[in-house]
């Protein structure tokens, strides 16, 4: 399978067009300027305090896997609980507003955004000693990405199970043999 860059739609080898966006498939982003391009958006669940299962608070997080570093930036509340909450119809309009979101995720100037908000954590490459993608089993029902860093170790729960797949064929592409993926 072949994701579209553009929208991140799941494509056939041989199509040559996305059959979501119309982009061309394999087509490097044009000239960037000097901004960080966008690989790859997961949308994910946050414990901040783990330590304390009192009160624990998950947050909706979006990490951006550009072609330099992650930023873990404020995420979506609709990923996931859309469709936990409305079936059928909660999927469309999750899927629509997320099909949204990562277009205009292409255009986000991402140094730009770290600078505005303080929460914005940025993880260059250089730092990351693994990222291990866990898939859901019977006994852990939610699939999950553990990062280890030279500074600190990240636990996240995936919101979009079902693209469990293709972030583990998207994201060893990134990251290369940093990767470790569940199959």
């Amino acid at each position: 399978m072949v994701y579209c860059t553009q929208c991140g739609e799941e494509n056939s080898e041989d199509s040559v067009f996305c059959s979501n966006c119309g982009h061309k498939l394999g087509e490097s982003k044009e000239n960037t300027g000097g901004k960080e391009v966008l690989q790859e958006m997961v949308y994910v669940r946050w414990n901040l305090n783990k330590g304390n299962k009192i009160g624990t608070r998950l947050y909706q997080k979006i990490l951006y896997f550009t072609d330099q570093n992650i930023y873990i930036g404020e995420g979506s509340l609709i990923a996931g609980l859309a469709t936990d909450l409305g079936g059928i119809v909660g999927l469309a309009i999750e899927n629509h507003s997320l099909s949204d979101r990562e277009k205009e995720a292409h255009t986000i100037n991402f140094q730009e955004m770290a600078s505005n908000d303080p929460d914005v954590v940025i993880i260059p490459y250089p730092d990351i000693l693994s990222l291990k993608l866990e898939k859901k089993t019977f006994f852990k029902p939610d699939p999950k990405i553990k990062l280890a860093t030279t500074d600190t170790d990240y636990e996240f729960i995936v919101s979009q199970k079902v693209k469990y797949k293709r972030y583990a064929q998207s994201l060893p592409q990134i990251l290369g043999d940093k990767v470790e993926a569940e199959t």
